[in-house]
């Protein structure tokens, strides 16, 4: 059996690293990635199979983006770009720590590359500029993200997912001051909507929603496990802590969550590591059921299974 959330714990138990075998691809054909920690792998499927993939072995592979026809990945302590097409490697970048998160963005003619570090505390999240294949740093984030695992650069700012702080918050890059910032139950990746949204995969909360964080400091839900309490968006990531060992339910010990398909059926997250929106639909990289899916309008219209704890899925 593979890795899986106790919510009565909570803990993720069961963990083994490696393959679990070739991931099978089903429904609607669209070129995805996928990189999954415990699998150390990452895979890139073209007309419903496996055009290429790669093995890190001594990696985590999560940090994952796809930017103007160029793959973006982390292999450890490395920055990697290659062609999504054939996997070939263009540059290898060394930094400074290993990378959680990697999100190309675009304004004013630049392109930059916000990196998630797997440190705990300030200077986690990096901005660099990008051009012609040059790295130069912009911006250092001074506040403090406990490993975090997403942030993006937009119009001079930066959001971080302060992952294991349980928060995102915005900070002002020419004043290093922080603006805003909501609590989020381990929030994962993150991407800009609009100048005033944010789209945020929460994992534990099982379920991705867009924080309007000003004027109105709301959250419109867009995806989610159909189980109390996660499929009330009023609900706060206190509540969500207080209440989650009540999902708890099956034959295995300790129980997986109720979130999980065998209970909650085809349309459902457990431990969502990623979501982003594409033009075919929600992308999410369903963590804890193994799989990445593609949903729209309400139905799962592309599925990949057999992953060993995939944690970012994007189109490639």
């Amino acid at each position: 059996m593979t890795s899986y959330y106790a919510p009565s714990i909570p803990l993720t138990v069961n963990i083994t690293y490696g393959t679990t075998g070739v991931p099978v691809y089903s429904g609607e054909h669209h070129d995805i990635a996928v990189a999954s920690d415990h699998g150390r792998s990452l895979h890139v499927f073209r007309n419903g199979a496996v055009a290429w993939s790669r093995t890190m072995p001594n990696s985590w592979p999560r940090a994952l983006d796809v930017f103007e026809g160029l793959m973006f990945y982390g292999d450890g302590m490395n920055i990697v770009v290659c062609n999504p097409q054939t996997g070939f490697v263009h540059r290898m970048y060394a930094v400074p720590a290993v990378v959680n998160s990697i999100k190309v963005t675009s304004y004013g003619g630049v392109t930059y590359l916000t990196v998630c570090y797997d440190i705990n505390g300030a200077n986690s999240v990096r901005v660099y500029r990008w051009q012609d294949f040059a790295l130069s740093q912009v911006f250092s984030n001074s506040h403090i993200a406990k490993n975090p695992r997403g942030a993006y650069c937009y119009a001079g700012w930066v959001f971080v997912a302060d992952t294991f702080g349980h928060r995102v918050y915005a900070v002002d890059m020419a004043s290093g001051a922080m603006r805003n910032s909501t609590m989020v139950y381990y929030p994962n990746t993150i991407e800009p909507i609009s100048s005033d949204k944010v789209r945020i995969c929460a994992e534990h909360e099982n379920r991705v929603f867009v924080w309007d964080y000003y004027p109105t400091d709301s959250r419109e839900m867009e995806l989610c496990a159909p189980v109390l309490p996660y499929s009330d968006i009023t609900v706060t990531r206190d509540q969500i802590i207080a209440q989650e060992w009540r999902t708890a339910t099956g034959d295995y010990s300790p129980q997986k969550s109720a979130c999980a398909m065998e209970y909650a059926g085809d349309l459902t997250l457990y431990s969502p590591n990623s979501a982003t929106m594409t033009d075919h639909g929600l992308l999410v990289a369903d963590t804890d059921n193994h799989r990445v899916i593609l949903v729209r309008s309400g139905q799962v219209v592309a599925s990949i299974t057999g992953f060993n704890n995939p944690t970012t899925a994007v189109m490639s």
